[in-house]
């Protein structure tokens, strides 16, 4: 009997294993940039995923830089078929994750460009926050001016 049970455990282990792989990896290609950390992306079944990319916070769209935050990275990926590390989704049901070209880390290359800040509430990686002080240190992007505004302060002042 134990033998029976192994074996179906080890059939549907088998069988499992490889669907939560996939599902933690998203290959797609990029069909738009709403703004410095968000994308669109179409599965190889042209489904559309909208992905939040994690550890990141960029300027919003009628924020200094914002714009040129969103053209940043939109020359980075439009068009492009890239990797996404997920690492769940939001409140707003976006795909959040970490996006990859050729195995660069292009959340973490919009930090070091001055494009988007270490998002210090959900921070995982502390490259994220060295790479913040040395764009702040070379006074890259939006720490040219030196009075940028977090883009969730931002936030939280016009909604009122």
């Amino acid at each position: 009997m134990f033998k029976y049970i192994f074996f179906i455990s080890l059939i549907l282990s088998l069988l499992v294993t490889p669907q939560l792989a996939q599902a933690q990896t998203l290959l797609c290609k990029v069909v738009n940039v709403s703004d410095g950390d968000t994308i669109n992306c179409l599965d190889k079944d042209k489904t559309q995923h909208r992905v939040r990319l994690s550890e990141i916070d960029a300027p919003e769209r009628k924020q200094a830089f914002g714009q040129k935050a969103r053209n940043y990275l939109r020359d980075l990926v439009i068009h492009k078929n890239v990797q996404i590390r997920v690492d769940g989704r939001d409140r707003y049901k976006r795909v959040l994750g970490t996006v990859y070209l050729n195995q660069r880390n292009i959340n973490l290359e919009m930090v070091q460009s001055g494009y988007a800040w270490a998002y210090v509430r959900y921070l995982k990686d502390p490259a994220y926050t060295k790479a913040e002080a040395q764009a702040r240190r070379l006074k890259r992007g939006i720490w040219a001016e030196g009075n940028a505004i977090y883009p969730e302060d931002f936030r939280r002042r016009n909604r009122r």
